[in-house]
């Protein structure tokens, strides 16, 4: 579904471009809005320090059980600014600062039956939170008058909120170890974007977020035990946008 919406949007933008381009310079500052859909994926592990309440073979259980791959489709949107310096007749290089809303909220949970301490069971989860992220890019594009298509990459950065749960049917309550921070990577892409009059254009770009490891640390079962919780973090985006030029 995200791969066939990139499609439609492309081809839609396009459809317009051959019909209205006129010619016109890429040249100068631009500021501009998109907005479109964000693929996100959080891979999950655990490992337990300090152990003084799990059996070694209920501790490697809670280890495998908090390991999990979270996936989350969502919307996105936001706006840009930019500037563009023609480098030849055909080539241009540009730079380019976006910031956007991001509705990543995912989650997932595993009850499981203690291998050394059955019937009990345990139970563990996983979340995180993006509310927005922003990038700072280089373009290099292939130009025409009204038509280019760039390649572009840099810095990526999002503010981010983990959280990994632990209790089991033993008489361990709900034990929570969070942390929020803002975390930075980098991105990497490319788009096409059509002249449609003189001054303003529209674009489909396509950008992977790699914003690395996001670690919750902190005493879960007894005063002792320690879990030290990991997730890594990356996103992919497909937006359509609008730019103006500015004089």
């Amino acid at each position: 579904m995200f791969s066939r919406s990139a499609a439609l949007g492309a081809a839609t933008l396009l459809t317009l471009g051959l019909g209205t381009a006129n010619a016109g310079g890429w040249g100068g500052y631009y500021i501009g809005l998109n907005v479109g859909t964000g693929s996100s994926e959080t891979d999950t592990t655990r490992t337990i320090t300090s152990n003084s309440y799990f059996l070694p073979a209920n501790l490697t259980a809670v280890e495998a059980a908090s390991a999990m791959s979270l996936e989350q489709e969502t919307f996105v949107g936001g706006a840009q600014i930019g500037v563009n310096w023609p480098l030849s007749e055909y080539l241009m290089a540009g730079f380019e600062l976006d910031a956007a809303g991001f509705g990543n909220d995912v989650s997932g949970s595993a009850t499981v039956v203690y291998p050394a301490s059955g019937p009990a069971t345990f139970t563990t989860s996983n979340s995180l939170e993006q509310s927005w992220l922003g990038t700072a890019r280089l373009r290099v594009a292939i130009t025409t008058n009204w038509f280019m298509i760039y390649g572009t990459g840099g810095y990526a950065g999002s503010d981010i909120k983990f959280t990994q749960t632990f209790s089991d049917s033993l008489g361990i309550p709900m034990q929570r170890v969070e942390n929020s921070e803002f975390r930075s990577g980098y991105s990497l892409g490319g788009g096409i974007e059509i002249m449609i009059e003189s001054g303003a254009s529209i674009r489909v770009e396509y950008l992977h977020l790699d914003l690395g490891d996001i670690e919750a640390r902190g005493p879960i079962a007894t005063g002792t035990t320690t879990s030290n919780g990991r997730a890594e973090v990356t996103d992919e985006l497909i937006r359509a946008g609008i730019n103006f030029q500015i004089d």
